[in-house]
């Protein structure tokens, strides 16, 4: 198996990170827009626990990443 160049890894540690910051990024997006509605809504609360999760996620696989490369 070949081994990661110090390079690749930077490049894949950074790529898990903007996908957590995408998601991040998508959080309050869609919070700014629940806040606008004024309401309650099942949808909004859905996808707002999904885009946290998910962010949290690829935080979490950005450190481990770190740790392991």
């Amino acid at each position: 198996m070949t081994k990661l160049t110090e390079l690749e890894k930077e490049k894949a540690i950074t790529c898990v990170y903007y996908v957590a910051k995408k998601f991040e990024c998508d959080t309050c997006k869609l919070e700014i827009a629940y806040d606008k509605l004024g309401r309650y809504d099942e949808e909004y609360d859905k996808a707002l626990a999904h885009a946290k999760e998910t962010q949290e996620f690829y935080s979490n696989l950005a450190q481990k990443l770190k740790e392991v490369l």
